[in-house]
C-alpha cells in the first residue's frame, strides 16, 4: 500500500474498527500523522507566534484542524493493525500507560499481520493481490 493509498483508506474507515489493517497502512497513516502532530506542538510552544505573519498563522491553524480530524482514524487504524496480529483491540489502551505504553504499542505493531483469515477477518493484503 502506497503512502497516498494509507491515506485514503484510513479517512474511508474513519470510524470503522471491524477488520484488520496492514502494517504498511498503519506505518504510512504514522508518517503523515506524527511529523504533523510534531510541527503543531513545536508551533503551539514558539514565544513568538503573536508576532508571526498571518499565512503563517492560517498555515499553524489548517494544521491543527487536520491533526485533529485525523485523531480518531488514527484510534481506528491502531485498532485494525491489533486484529492483524490477531489481537484484541483493547490492547490500544496499553498506549495510555505513562512512559513506557506508547514505546509498548509501537513494538507492538511491528510483526507481519496474521496469514490468511483470522478471528477479525481475511488478510488485508489479500484481497489487493488478486
Amino acid at each position: 500500500m502506497t503512502f497516498i493509498e494509507s491515506i485514503k483508506t484510513c479517512f474511508k474507515k474513519y470510524i470503522t474498527i471491524k477488520g484488520r489493517a496492514s502494517r504498511s497502512e498503519y506505518w504510512w497513516f504514522q508518517a503523515m500523522f506524527v511529523p504533523l502532530t510534531m510541527f503543531v506542538v513545536i508551533m503551539s510552544e514558539a514565544e513568538n507566534l503573536e508576532n508571526s505573519s498571518e499565512l503563517i498563522l492560517w498555515f499553524y491553524l489548517f494544521c491543527f484542524i487536520v491533526v485533529l480530524v485525523s485523531i480518531i482514524p488514527l484510534i481506528t487504524v491502531t485498532i485494525r493493525r491489533f486484529h492483524d496480529t490477531n489481537k484484541s483491540g483493547w490492547y490500544f489502551f496499553l498506549g495510555l500507560i505513562p512512559f513506557v505504553g506508547s514505546l509498548i504499542v509501537t513494538v507492538m505493531m511491528i510483526p507481519e499481520g496474521t496469514k490468511g483469515k483470522n478471528k477479525y477477518g481475511p488478510n488485508s493484503l489479500s484481497k489487493r493481490k488478486k
